[in-house]
Formats: structure tokens, C-alpha cells, sequence
């Protein structure tokens, strides 16, 4: 039974850059929120959340796509 998890191929994890720019993304969206808490105005922080939203949208659609799973 053990050798039927043997055939399985294993998918290569995610590059590295992708990794960057999720990184860069998320670094991106905590600026935002340090932003929208520490700059005054209405304004500035409802623009710094949309941003976050945009960023968080775009982190979002870079994620490849999970690799199918065989179960028999």
C-alpha cells in the first residue's frame, strides 16, 4: 500500500519569484494599514484601505494554480 504513494509526482513548491512579489505585496499592504492609522484625514485612510484591497485583489490572482489532487 505504501508503494502506491511512491508514484505520485511531486509538484515543484512555488518559485522564488513569486514568493518576492507576494512578499513585496504584503510589505505593500502594511503599509497601508500603518498609513491609514497613523496619517490624519477621512480621506487618506479610506484611500490607504482601498489600496490594501487593490493590493491584497492583485496578491490574490499571482497565486499559481494548486496542483490537482489524484485520489483513487
Amino acid at each position: 500500500m505504501a508503494a502506491h504513494h511512491d508514484t505520485h509526482e511531486h509538484h515543484e513548491q512555488a518559485t522564488p519569484a513569486y514568493r518576492k512579489k507576494q512578499a513585496i505585496l504584503v510589505l505593500g499592504v502594511f503599509a497601508c494599514i500603518v498609513t491609514a492609522f497613523v496619517v490624519p484625514g477621512v480621506y487618506v485612510s479610506l484611500g490607504a484601505v482601498v489600496a490594501a484591497c487593490s493590493l491584497i485583489a492583485v496578491a490574490a490572482k499571482l497565486q499559481p494554480e494548486a496542483p490537482e489532487e489524484e485520489h483513487h
